[in-house]
């Protein structure tokens, strides 16, 4: 068994207060750069607000957490059976029980931002629309926990590290 010589955990509010403060600055880009070049599109449409976000909040979700496993799956790091999915308090998560080197695992952290927010704003830009806007905009809340774990994993990449099974966060392990 490794002994773990570094704890980084947050507690499911902590993470996601923290987490959405990483990606305002992207949030605002975005709404900028979006509205400068769509706004009279957006203005014309009318949509139930509270059902889109809704179902676009289970659905990124749902493949976002799938993302984590993928992303730790194709570093060949982890393999499938590894990997859990867990939703406990409001918060999905993505679970893998082997440690990793931890650009291993920085790899499975960002790997839903690189697939879900670049692909929505690329969409959002191509066909725009409340539905791609709000689309973009969830994907990139989405990964706040992640940019904040990432950036507090930085100086343990070369490190094993070991997935928390229970809070947002990992440990370093030798």
């Amino acid at each position: 068994m490794s002994k773990i010589t570094k704890e980084v955990t947050y507690s499911a509010m902590m993470v996601n207060v923290i987490g959405l403060l990483c990606v305002v600055p992207l949030l605002v880009a975005y709404m900028w750069s979006y509205r400068l070049f769509f706004y009279k599109q957006l203005a014309e449409v009318p949509i139930n607000m509270t059902l889109l976000l809704t179902g676009l909040l289970i659905i990124s979700l749902a493949v976002h957490e799938v993302l984590h496993g993928v992303g730790w799956v194709l570093t060949k790091g982890c393999a499938a059976k590894n990997i859990h999915l867990k939703f406990r308090m409001l918060m999905a998560s993505c679970h893998c029980d082997k440690p990793l080197l931890g650009s291993r695992y920085m790899f499975g952290l960002v790997f839903p931002f690189a697939v879900l927010v670049t692909s929505t704003i690329i969409l959002s830009f191509l066909y725009p629309s409340n539905v791609t806007l709000f689309a973009a905009l969830v994907n990139i809340a989405l990964c706040g926990g992640d940019i904040l774990l990432f950036l507090r994993l930085f100086p343990y990449r070369r490190n094993k590290i070991i997935d928390h099974p229970d809070k947002a966060g990992f440990a370093v392990v030798a």
